[in-house]
C-alpha cells in the first residue's frame, strides 16, 4: 500500500508552478507515494489524515496567531507521522522559529551561511533592508524584524530547491513560453481539484524544453551590447526597495546608454532577453530572484549583488557563473562591470547554464534525501 502524502497548498502559481514543482516532476522517487493536492483556503486540515503533509506557506504571512497555529499544527500531528513544513518565502534570514518547534522539517530556499546571523532581528526582515535602513536612514512606515532565535536548530532546517526548480518562459515564440502568464493563471484554477496530473503534463513539458534550452550554444559577441535592467523597486517597503531605487537612480543619471529601464510587455521583455548580453538582477523581497533563472535561460551574463553569503540549490552563484557587485551601494559600482572581455563573461554563462540544466537532472535525488529524513 502506498504512503499518502498530501501537499497543502494556498492557491498561489508560485506554489504550483515553483514550489511543487518537483512533486508534479514524475520523477522515480514519488512512486511509492499517493500525492494528494489540498487548498488549505477552503479545506480545514485537521480533517485530513495520511503519511505525511507538506504544508507550503501557510504561515507566511502571519495571517494566524501564534496560539492559532500552534493549535492547528497539534491536532495535524495527531492525525499524520509526519509534518513538513515548506517555508518557500523569499528572504533567506526569515525562518519562522515558532512553527519550527512543532513540525518534524522545516524546508526552505535558502539560508544564511552564517547561522550566528540567527540571532539577530533585522530590520525590514533582510539583511540588506537592515543596511539600507542603518546607512541610507531609509525608515519603512510600518517596521518589521526578522524572527530571531538563541539557537539555530540545523538539525530541522533543510534547502529544498529555490526559485529555479519551476516553469519558466524559455523561448519567445514558443506556445508554453508566448502563453506563459495564461498558464501562470490557469495553474491556479486548477488546484482546487486533488489530482495532479494536469501539472504533472505541465512541469514535464517545461522541464524537457527548458533543459533543451539550456543546452543549446551561445555567442554573447552576436547580443547587443546592452544590460537588461527593466525592474522597479515599487510594491516593496521601503527598506527592502532600498536597493533597488538606488541602483535606478544611478542608472538614470550615469548610465543611460549601457542599461535599458522601464516597463515594457511581456512579449516584448521575452525578446530583449534574447537579444540583450546581461541582465542586472538586485535584490527583491529575497536575495533570489525570477530574473536570475531567466538570465540563465537566455544566455545572458547574470550581474548581480554579491551573493556570498547565503546557500541555496541550484546554486547559479558561484565565483565563476555570475558577476557580483559590492553589497556596499556606491555611485561607482557599475564603472567596471562591463570591461569588453567577452571570452570572460562568455564562460560565466556557460557555466550557470551548465549548472541551472544540472539541478533537474539531480532533482530525484534531493527529493530523495529530503523525504528520507521524514
Amino acid at each position: 500500500m502506498k504512503s499518502v502524502i498530501y501537499l497543502a497548498h494556498g492557491h498561489t502559481s508560485l506554489e504550483i508552478l515553483h514550489s511543487l514543482f518537483p512533486f508534479f516532476a514524475d520523477l522515480p522517487s514519488l512512486s511509492t507515494y499517493n500525492l494528494c493536492l489540498v487548498d488549505y483556503r477552503f479545506h480545514d486540515l485537521s480533517k485530513l489524515s495520511g503519511d505525511v503533509i507538506i504544508i507550503v506557506r501557510r504561515y507566511q504571512n502571519l495571517c494566524l496567531s501564534t496560539s492559532a497555529i500552534h493549535r492547528e499544527l497539534t491536532k495535524l500531528k495527531k492525525n499524520f507521522n509526519r509534518i513538513v513544513y515548506f517555508d518557500d518565502s523569499a528572504a533567506s534570514s526569515y525562518i519562522i522559529f515558532d512553527v519550527l518547534e512543532l513540525v518534524d522539517s522545516y524546508w526552505v530556499r535558502s539560508v544564511l551561511k552564517d547561522k550566528k546571523l540567527y540571532s539577530q532581528s533585522f530590520y525590514g526582515g533582510r539583511p540588506y533592508s537592515h543596511y539600507a535602513h542603518t546607512y541610507f536612514d531609509i525608515d519603512d512606515t510600518y517596521p518589521t524584524l526578522s524572527p530571531a532565535t538563541v539557537i539555530y536548530p540545523a538539525d530541522k532546517v533543510k534547502i529544498a530547491w529555490n526559485l529555479g526548480i519551476g516553469c519558466f518562459p524559455f523561448n519567445s515564440t514558443h506556445l508554453l513560453s508566448k502563453y506563459y502568464p495564461l498558464i501562470r493563471k490557469l495553474s491556479t484554477l486548477l488546484t482546487i481539484q486533488p489530482t495532479i496530473r494536469p501539472f504533472t503534463i505541465l512541469a514535464k513539458a517545461y522541464m524537457v524544453n527548458m533543459i533543451e534550452q539550456l543546452s543549446k550554444p551561445i555567442d554573447l559577441s552576436k547580443k547587443k551590447y546592452l544590460v537588461n535592467a527593466r525592474f522597479t523597486s515599487e510594491c516593496y517597503t521601503k527598506s527592502v526597495g532600498g536597493q533597488r531605487s538606488y541602483y535606478l537612480r544611478l542608472l538614470a543619471s550615469d548610465y543611460k546608454s549601457l542599461f535599458v529601464t522601464g516597463r515594457i510587455c511581456f512579449k516584448s521583455y521575452l525578446k530583449e532577453c534574447e537579444t540583450h548580453l546581461a541582465m542586472l538582477s538586485p535584490f527583491g523581497w529575497g536575495e533570489i530572484c525570477y530574473r536570475d533563472f531567466e538570465a540563465a535561460l537566455n544566455g545572458m551574463l547574470l550581474i548581480k549583488p554579491s551573493m556570498h553569503h547565503i546557500d541555496t540549490w541550484p546554486n547559479i552563484y558561484t565565483s565563476d557563473s555570475y558577476l557580483s557587485l559590492p553589497t556596499e551601494l556606491s555611485s561607482s559600482m557599475f564603472d567596471t562591470i562591463l570591461n569588453n572581455d567577452l571570452t570572460l563573461y562568455q564562460n560565466r554563462v556557460e557555466c550557470s547554464r551548465l549548472i541551472y540544466s544540472k539541478a533537474f537532472s539531480n532533482l530525484d535525488n534531493i527529493l530523495v534525501k529530503l523525504l528520507s529524513i521524514i
